[in-house]
């Protein structure tokens, strides 16, 4: 199967023109980040959000209630009223939370992983141009090999009407 960069570039700008982006909305640059490296990942800031979100991923139903007595009142009635129903949302909620830590826990470890076994820093950008150089070669001798094709069953084609 072969890939058309052309008419996915059109696709993409067809896209854009009928959604009516212009080029004065937000774009990547626009966007900071906190703590990126040079490679656009860091180590130490997933391992940091990840510590957060180990600890505080649950979400408390009852808060304490402090102020006025009446009002104290009112909201523990309020309280005690909605239970039934707020209850089994949080408890939903806490095991979303849960599942969605033990995955990002998981990703962690794949990319400790992939960096343990790789013995280097990968460089996604290098990585990029090795492949464009790559996909670049391949397409050169896919095009050889396409004419050497057409050549061969042209010469077979004469050899069989000169048969």
């Amino acid at each position: 199967m072969e890939i058309n960069i052309e008419n996915i570039m059109n696709g993409i700008r067809a896209e854009i023109k009928e959604k009516g982006y212009t080029a004065d909305m937000l774009t990547f640059s626009d966007v900071t980040a906190v703590s990126v490296s040079k490679s656009g990942f860091n180590m130490s800031e997933l391992d940091t959000q990840l510590n957060f979100l180990n600890t505080a991923y649950i979400v408390q139903v009852n808060r304490p209630v402090v102020g006025n007595p009446v009002v104290v009142f009112l909201k523990k009635v309020v309280r005690k009223l909605t239970k039934f129903y707020l209850e089994p949302v949080v408890n939903s909620q806490n095991e979303f939370n849960s599942y969605n830590v033990r995955t990002l826990n998981q990703m962690r470890n794949f990319v400790v992983d992939m960096r343990e076994s790789t013995g280097t820093e990968m460089d996604l950008s290098h990585r990029m141009d090795m492949l464009e150089v790559k996909l670049k070669e391949l397409s050169f001798e896919n095009e050889s090999l396409k004419k050497r094709l057409a050549a061969l069953e042209e010469e077979n084609t004469s050899l069989r009407k000169k048969k």
